[in-house]
């Protein structure tokens, strides 16, 4: 589903959990500067709603 959507797993990860709730805050362990980047990446993924189906069931 990443590859199909051009990102990474964790934004797919992420973005299936905003998704789900917008009043979800996940709060992440970062390790570098890049992994930061990375999962703010993930604020400005639009799932539709087949994505958000196949993502969730992967769950």
């Amino acid at each position: 589903m990443a590859a199909e959507l051009g990102i990474t797993p964790a934004q797919a990860a992420l973005a299936l959990l905003l998704r789900r709730s917008p009043n979800l805050l996940p709060i992440l362990g970062m390790s570098s500067a890049a992994h930061l980047v990375e999962n703010i990446g993930a604020l400005g993924v639009a799932l539709s709603a087949d994505q958000f189906r196949r993502l969730a069931e992967m769950v």
